[in-house]
C-alpha cells in the first residue's frame, strides 16, 4: 500500500477538488486526482478500483452537488472504499470526509461509515490549508514540521469567525425509543445549554457561579443546549484546530438528536469573549444547559477537559478528562465526541425529569416519556424498573394511542421482560416467546411507519433469539448498527446475536467497539457481562474473571454478572472462588439453573457446540456449584 490520498468528488466539483489536491501537493502529498491522470473507458476503471484498493486515506468531497445526484461514478468509489473498511480494525483511520461550501452535514447523502468520522469543512483558502496540513499529519506526522506554519489555519467546520461556522439543522427523524433516548437529550438539550468553556490560561477567571432567579428561567426548554468553543491551553496557537474541531465535532453529533435543541454555533462564539458565568450564559442564550471544556498538553500527548453546566441551579453536573495523542487526532475526537454525547444525556434528561413532575400546564405525554426515559437512564436493570416504565408507557398510550414513542417504548420493555426475567415472572418457554411476540408485532408496526427508527430493533431481535430464528436476529442488529453505528446498545445486540452463530470474533470485536462508545456516568453491565462471556468461550480465564468483576462493579444486583463470573472462577478451576460467585447469582435469582434447550446455538456448527458444552461449560458450571 502506498502513501497516497484518493480525492473522491462529484463532476461538478472538479474545480473545487483542483484546489484540495493542489494544497494536498503543496503540503509533498501523493494525491489521486482522475482528472488530471487517468483517461476513461476500462483501463480507467480498473486504475480507480486499484487506487482505492492500495490508498492510505480515502478523501470524499460531499456537497451539494452530491447529495443532487442519486446516481454517480463518485457514488461506486465511496461504495467501493466503504466495501475495503469492512475488512480493517474499527479504529483504523481511513475515512476523512470533508464538505465544500454550507452544506449541512445532517442532511448528506453518505454511507453510514463517513458519518462515523470527524467531517471538515472546506470554504476558503485558509481552510484547505489548514486540512493539508491536517492530512499530512496523518499520512506522517513527522512530515508536519517542514510545512510554513504560516499558510495554516484551523481545520474547517471549527472556524474561529462566527458568521461561517456550521448552520444549524432539522434533526432527521428518529425512531420512538430513540426518541425517548433522544427524548432525554431532546428534553436534556432543548433545555439543556451545554457550555464548552473557552477560557485560556490568560483569561481571567470566571465569576462565582450563583443560583439564577427561576422566575427569568421559566421561558427556558428544559432540553437546550449550548456548546461553548473549547478553549485552546496547549500554549501553541497552531493547535487551536483541535478545540475548534472538538466544538464542531460535538455540536454536530448533538444536533441529530431529534427534538434537542442546541443553541447556533455562532451564538455561542460571540459569547465566547464576554467572561460571563454559568448563569449568565444560560440568561443570554435562553438554555438549560452549557457544556464547556479545554485542550491541554505537550508535543505529542493531549489531554480533553469537558465540563456540563446547569445554568438554573448554577452548578456542575458532569466532567470527564480523555487522554491521547497528537498523532491519532481523529480517533480521540470520534471517542471524546461519542462519550460525551453517551454522557451527558442522561445528565440532562434526570435532571429534566425531576422537574417534569413540579412543571404545570406541559403536555403530560411528554413527560410521561421524559420520566420512562430518565428512569431508564438513572438505576441498574431490574423487573421493577421494567415494570415501573411500563406503567408510564401505557399511560402515554392511553392518552395518546398512535404515540410511535411510547409504542417503541413498551415494546422494547416487554420484549426485555421476556428476555431477562422469565422465572420472576413465571414464564415457560412458550409463554416467554409469546410474550417476546407481542413485543415484536408492536415494534413492526412502529418499523411500517418509521423504517429509520433503531429502537424497535431490541424487540425483534429478543423474539428472532427467543424463537430459535438466530440469523435473522443477527440480520436486525446490524440494521441497528447501521442506524446507531455509536450506540453501545445497539453494538452490543449484535454482538449478542454473533456469539450466538458462533461468530466469537464478530461478537468480540462488536463488544469492544461498544464499550469504546459506554457511557462513562452508567457504563451497561451487560456489555462486560457479554465480555467475561466472549473470554470464557476462547478459554481464557484471566480475561473472564476481569470483564466478571467489572460486569459485578456495575451491575451488582444482576445475577448474570455473578454467573459469569462464577463460569470465569470454574474454568480457571479456582472452585472457592467460583462457589463464591455462585452463591451470589442463586441468591438473586432462586430459578437459576443450567439451561440449554431453549435454543441452540451455532447453526452449522452444533458438533463444535456440544464439545464446547462437554468439555468447557458443563465443568466450569459443576465446579461452581450452580444448579442444574
Amino acid at each position: 500500500m502506498t502513501q497516497a490520498i484518493f480525492l473522491s468528488y462529484a463532476s461538478q466539483d472538479a474545480d473545487a477538488a483542483k484546489r484540495i489536491c493542489d494544497a494536498l501537493r503543496a503540503a509533498g502529498l501523493e494525491v489521486w486526482f482522475d482528472q488530471s491522470e487517468l483517461r476513461g473507458g476500462d483501463a480507467w476503471d480498473q486504475a480507480i478500483r486499484k487506487q482505492i484498493k492500495d490508498c492510505t486515506l480515502f478523501v470524499p468531497l460531499v456537497s451539494e452537488a452530491t447529495n443532487a445526484r442519486s446516481e454517480g461514478y463518485f457514488r461506486l468509489e465511496w461504495k467501493l472504499a466503504v466495501d475495503r473498511s469492512h475488512l480493517m480494525a474499527d479504529d483504523q483511520m481511513f475515512f476523512v470526509p470533508a464538505i465544500l461550501g454550507d452544506m449541512p452535514e445532517a442532511t448528506a447523502r453518505v454511507p453510514d461509515a463517513f458519518r462515523a468520522r470527524q467531517w471538515s469543512r472546506l470554504d476558503d483558502g485558509q481552510s484547505i490549508s489548514a486540512f493539508a496540513v491536517q492530512i499530512a499529519k496523518l499520512v506522517d506526522p513527522r512530515a508536519s514540521s517542514s510545512i510554513n506554519a504560516s499558510n495554516t489555519a484551523p481545520m474547517v467546520g471549527l472556524h474561529n469567525k462566527p458568521h461561517i461556522l456550521p448552520k444549524p439543522v432539522a434533526s432527521p427523524r428518529l425512531s420512538p425509543h430513540m426518541q425517548i433516548a433522544l427524548a432525554c437529550v431532546v428534553v436534556a438539550l432543548v433545555g439543556v445549554g451545554i457550555y464548552v468553556a473557552t477560557q485560556s490560561k490568560t483569561t481571567p477567571p470566571p465569576a462565582t457561579i450563583v443560583a439564577t432567579d427561576a422566575s427569568k428561567s421559566t421561558a427556558i426548554n428544559p432540553l437546550s443546549v449550548m456548546v461553548m468553543p473549547f478553549a485552546n491551553q496547549t500554549g501553541d496557537k497552531e493547535k487551536a484546530y483541535i478545540a475548534d474541531a472538538l466544538t464542531s465535532s460535538i455540536t454536530s453529533d448533538l444536533a441529530r438528536i431529534r427534538d434537542a435543541f442546541i443553541v447556533p454555533a455562532a451564538t455561542a462564539y460571540s459569547l465566547k469573549d464576554k467572561n460571563l458565568n454559568i448563569p449568565q450564559l444560560g440568561t443570554q442564550a435562553a438554555v438549560r444547559f452549557v457544556l464547556g471544556g479545554s485542550v491541554t498538553g505537550s508535543g505529542d500527548k493531549l489531554r480533553i477537559v469537558a465540563t456540563l453546566s446547569d445554568t438554573q441551579a448554577g452548578m456542575q453536573l458532569w466532567t470527564e478528562n480523555f487522554d491521547g495523542s497528537l498523532s491519532d487526532l481523529f480517533a480521540l475526537q470520534e471517542r471524546v465526541t461519542a462519550r460525551i454525547g453517551s454522557s451527558i444525556a442522561p445528565q440532562m434528561v434526570i435532571v429534566a425529569a425531576r422537574e417534569s413532575e413540579k412543571r404545570a400546564n406541559t403536555p403530560q405525554v411528554a413527560d410521561l416519556l421524559l420520566r420512562a426515559l430518565a428512569l431508564e437512564l438513572s438505576s441498574q436493570p431490574s423487573l421493577q424498573k421494567l415494570q415501573a416504565m411500563e406503567a408510564l408507557y401505557r399511560q402515554a398510550l392511553a392518552l395518546e394511542p398512535g404515540n410511535l414513542r411510547a409504542k417503541t417504548g413498551l415494546a422494547s420493555i416487554i420484549a426485555l421482560q421476556a428476555g431477562n426475567f422469565a422465572d420472576a415472572l413465571n414464564l415457560d418457554t412458550q409463554g416467554r416467546i409469546a410474550m417476546a411476540k407481542r413485543a415484536a408485532d408492536m415494534a413492526e408496526e412502529v418499523r411500517r411507519m418509521d423504517p429509520n427508527e433503531p429502537h424497535v430493533y431490541p424487540a425483534i431481535i429478543i423474539h428472532a433469539q427467543l424463537s430459535g430464528d438466530l440469523l435473522a436476529s443477527v440480520q436486525a442488529a446490524r440494521r441497528r448498527v447501521e442506524l446507531q453505528p455509536k450506540s453501545e446498545s445497539a453494538l452490543g445486540y449484535l454482538g449478542f446475536s454473533l456469539l450466538k452463530v458462533g461468530d466469537v470474533t464478530g461478537a468480540k470485536s462488536a463488544f469492544e467497539r461498544a464499550l469504546q462508545f459506554a457511557s462513562s456516568v452508567r457504563p451497561r453491565p451487560e456489555t462486560y457481562v457479554s465480555l467475561s462471556r466472549v473470554a470464557f468461550v476462547e478459554g481464557n480465564a484471566d480475561q473472564a474473571i476481569t470483564w466478571g468483576q467489572k460486569a459485578v462493579d456495575q451491575g451488582p444486583s444482576l445475577p448474570s454478572c455473578y454467573q459469569v463470573l462464577a463460569l470465569a472462577y470454574g474454568l480457571k478451576g479456582d472452585a472457592v472462588m467460583a462457589r463464591k460467585a455462585a452463591a451470589e447469582a442463586v441468591r438473586l435469582n432462586p430459578r437459576l439453573r443450567l439451561n440449554l434447550v431453549d435454543d441452540i446455538p451455532w447453526p452449522g456448527k452444533e458438533a463444535a457446540y456440544s464439545k464446547y458444552i462437554e468439555t468447557r461449560y458443563r465443568p466450569a458450571w459443576r465446579l461452581a456449584g450452580l444448579p442444574e
